[in-house]
């Protein structure tokens, strides 16, 4: 009689289990590495955006711009002021749309972990509605204006060229910031459930509902957000570290996009 080479049925069985269960032990491994990676870059990106604000700010001033109300309507975010994009939200032609350029648009404009990332991440920072995306700038509200004593806020300038007619432009005069190390500049956002877009980015939040389309911090780092603050450092932050900030947020999105949570 000859003796065939060949695993037996149950043999085979206990490799594939086998397969099955290393696999089931290595894939949980594998995707908290991959989310690992993808904060290094948020953070990275944030680094680097800081870098392109404070090449702007040398150049005008230490000026940065956080929105232009162009005399129309309509509401320009900072990203287009970086990526030389600036420009009406929309209307033809555009021939305003062709700045200095300090980061072109792309996926730096964008956190890699954010749940529309593979969809906007190639014009994210661009024009048009594509200026509304993007990490969120600081936006006080009244509500901060009273967390600390008016002078505080001295950095924040609006220009209203024509009296109190369009446009309007919103600037943060960076060396005027009295604790640039306490106050947060940017930091990851999304927009929630009931927004338009909802589970996008916006380029500002603030500490409430008064932020552009209901925008707030999104906590998508495994429950953290990474916080760009005035002196140019990136922390990653949990949201109770964040309230304690002088930029005191009191609502989040948690990291599904949708849930909430207030102080």
């Amino acid at each position: 009689m000859r003796k065939l080479n060949a695993f037996t049925l149950v043999e085979l069985l206990v490799v594939i289990s086998i397969i099955t269960i290393l696999a089931g032990l290595l894939l949980p491994a594998l995707s908290m590495a991959i989310d690992s990676a993808k904060a290094v870059a948020c953070v990275n990106n944030q680094k680097q955006l800081a870098l392109g604000l404070g090449m702007y700010a040398d150049d005008w001033n230490d000026n940065i711009v956080r929105n232009w109300q162009p005399p129309t309507w309509g509401d320009v975010l900072w990203p287009p002021f970086l990526s030389g994009k600036q420009g009406p939200a929309s209307g033809t032609p555009r021939t305003d749309a062709n700045g200095p350029v300090y980061i072109e648009k792309g996926p730096i404009y964008m956190c890699p972990k954010g749940p529309r990332f593979s969809s906007y991440s190639k014009n994210v920072g661009g024009g048009g509605w594509m200026a509304e995306v993007g990490y969120g700038m600081y936006q006080p509200s009244n509500e901060v204006y009273n967390y600390k004593d008016a002078s505080y806020w001295s950095f924040r300038k609006t220009y209203k060229p024509q009296g109190n007619q369009r446009p309007y432009i919103y600037t943060y005069k960076l060396t005027a910031v009295k604790s640039p190390a306490t106050l947060i500049l940017m930091a990851d956002t999304v927009t929630g459930s009931t927004a338009a877009r909802a589970g996008a980015p916006s380029s500002t939040f603030a500490p409430s509902y008064e932020s552009k389309y209901n925008a707030r911090i999104h906590l998508v780092h495994g429950g953290q957000a990474n916080c760009l603050f005035f002196d140019s450092h990136v922390k990653t932050m949990s949201m109770v570290d964040i309230n304690k900030t002088d930029s005191h947020p009191t609502q989040f999105w948690l990291e599904d996009g949708v849930a909430g949570f207030s102080f």
